[in-house]
This record gives structure tokens, C-alpha cells and sequence, in this order.
């Protein structure tokens, strides 16, 4: 039996319960070049912090990185994109950076499920925590 994927399988989303802008601000100090995050499988590593990107429905900010074993090898070079869920929440897409992912073999699709997933899931607790913080600094009084 031979199962087709779209390129649109591959796509895994998560949302932040915070506002993009604060979602932006609260990474901006903790997500910077070259920063790894561990996870059981392996690691996701963000090999550049996130940009803004020019969109005409919405605001986006792009990071590229990579899936990698606990070995250091290869899985998948990815993509990370924040954008507004709604206007109280954030949506964090991962998707890999592959000419055919439907070609891969079983072995390289569970890698990069498992890792994209775990890799997901602790990105949106070191999110989480940087809102929380910022939520807890006073705030600022104008003048």
C-alpha cells in the first residue's frame, strides 16, 4: 500500500496563549543565534534568532534551524514561524526545509515527527516562561 503525502503533512502547529508582540519580546532576549534546545530524541537547534517578515495578511517572524539526533546528525533543517493565532494568542509553525519530505524513508519520518514534536513542545515552555517573566516585571510608568 502506498501512501501519498503533501508537502502541507509535514506542518506542525502549536499556540502560544500571549500576543505575537509579546511572544516577540519575551524570545527576543532568549532566542539568539545558534541556540539549542534539548529534548528526549535529540535536540532542535535555531541556527538564526527570529525576523520579521514582510506579509500582506499578517505579521510573521522566521527563524531557520535544524532537527538533530542525540548523535549530532541530521535530521531535518526546519523552519520556525510566529504569527497571530488571534489577537490574544500566537501560532508556532515547524516545517522542514526539503525539496520531497514525502520521500523520505519510514525511519527518517518517525525521526523527524518525533524530534519536530518534542522540539514543539519546548519551544512552547521556553515561550511560556519568557511571558510569564515578563508578565511579572512592573510595569513601566509614562511620564
Amino acid at each position: 500500500m502506498t501512501v501519498l503525502l503533501s508537502s502541507l503533512t509535514f506542518v506542525l502547529e502549536r499556540r502560544i496563549n500571549y500576543p505575537l508582540a509579546e511572544v516577540e519580546a519575551a524570545l527576543r532576549g532568549r532566542v539568539v543565534d545558534d541556540l539549542s534546545i534539548d529534548v528526549e530524541g535529540g535536540a532542535l537547534l535555531v541556527s538564526q534568532a527570529f525576523r520579521p517578515e514582510p506579509d500582506p495578511w499578517y505579521p510573521t517572524s522566521r527563524a531557520l534551524g535544524r532537527l538533530a539526533t542525540r548523535r549530532g546528525h541530521l535530521v531535518a533543517r526546519i523552519e520556525l514561524m510566529l504569527a497571530p493565532w488571534s489577537d490574544d494568542a500566537t501560532r508556532l509553525e515547524i516545517r522542514p526545509v526539503a525539496r520531497r519530505p514525502q520521500h523520505w524513508n519510514g525511519r527518517r519520518l518517525r525521526r523527524y515527527f518525533d524530534l519536530a514534536h518534542e522540539g514543539a513542545d519546548a519551544f512552547l515552555v521556553l515561550a511560556n516562561e519568557g511571558c510569564g517573566a515578563l508578565a511579572q516585571l512592573p510595569a513601566l510608568s509614562a511620564r
